[in-house]
């Protein structure tokens, strides 16, 4: 048993961990949009198309190793985004273990700029070293704890809307997941503006305003529908998984 299995068993007997968890085995993965998805794009790679999965959010690989089964690694390259060190070391040990064909860790968050950021949820009091509500955003999960700038670690970001811009350039299709734990709708709404969101040929999104508390659900949520809207405006194709 590995060390990040035995975390997320520990994880799982609190009620976030569980909360984390119980999402990661949902049956809505398996939804026929995905796998139409799939096809679709994968029958375009197999025509010459050059593909590109971005994972955002890896943790230790868990979405990771479901999106391959259905968007193969001999058709597309994939790319994973994570800034917790403890999840990275798992990460690595999983690309080193199995064939995932050109696939790259990058050790950062996403953001709107290149900079420095507070990486929240990695205390025991909060989520844990590998846990699965770490993020950039302070208000994440305090629907189950509150954070704390001394219990923060330090971590780097990238200005997510030039990678993908430059991405785009290089690849001909782009599907993406993004879980990155409350940080999406600044993010998104950032993509948005520029228009570059238009880049993902599909995105595969989970919103978390359901993880706060109830003064700033709402307004979460709000933002929420707005990016939906504005999403569906732009003719972008997106999945709203759990």
């Amino acid at each position: 048993m590995t060390s990040a299995t035995k975390a997320m068993k520990k994880v799982a007997t609190n009620p976030i961990g569980a909360v984390r968890l119980g999402y990661a085995m949902s049956k809505q993965y398996w939804s026929p949009a995905l796998k139409r998805d799939a096809r679709h794009f994968s029958e375009l790679a197999r025509q010459g198309k050059r593909g590109l999965f971005l994972d955002g959010g890896s943790n230790v690989g868990q979405g990771f190793k479901f999106f391959t089964k259905h968007y193969s690694p001999e058709l597309f390259d994939f790319e994973l985004f994570e800034p917790n060190p403890n999840c990275v070391a798992e990460l690595r040990k999983l690309l080193a273990e199995g064939d995932y064909g050109n696939a790259s860790i990058n050790e950062v968050a996403l953001s709107t700029k290149d900079e420095t950021l507070s990486f929240f949820g990695t205390d025991d009091a909060e989520g844990g070293e590998y846990s699965q509500g770490g993020s950039i955003n302070p208000d994440h999960n305090n629907k189950y704890y509150e954070t704390n700038d001394e219990r923060a670690i330090t971590v780097q970001a990238i200005d997510f809307d030039k990678y993908l811009a430059e991405k785009s350039t290089e690849y001909d299709l782009i599907a993406m997941k993004l879980d990155i734990e409350g940080a999406e709708n600044e993010l998104l709404e950032h993509l948005i503006r520029t228009g570059n969101i238009t880049k993902l040929d599909v995105l595969y999104v989970e919103f978390h305003s359901e993880y706060l508390q109830k003064d700033l659900r709402s307004s979460e949520r709000n933002r929420e529908k707005a990016i939906i809207k504005d999403m569906q405006r732009l003719g972008v194709r997106y999945r709203l998984w759990k």
